[in-house]
């Protein structure tokens, strides 16, 4: 995973592998959150943001923003 080597990219890998060990997942599922989360890491790390804990509600909307229609919300 690109963003593996970055301050965003430790947590999506220990989150990644929570899903995949502790949760049962399966991998395409987890293949879909590993695709979302590195592009949304490339985008905050981009806008300088080094820390998950750093977002705030202004860079998140700024990636949806940049989403266009490719993503739409899921219902549960």
């Amino acid at each position: 995973m690109e963003t593996q080597d970055s301050s965003l990219g430790e947590p999506i890998a220990w989150f990644l592998d929570h899903l995949k060990v502790e949760r049962g997942i399966s991998e395409h599922t987890v293949a879909a959150y590993r695709n979302d989360l590195s592009l949304a890491a490339k985008f905050f790390e981009e806008q300088g943001v080094t820390s998950w804990n750093r977002l705030n509600d202004g860079a998140v909307s700024k990636f949806e923003s940049s989403l266009g229609h490719r993503y739409s919300i899921s219902t549960a």
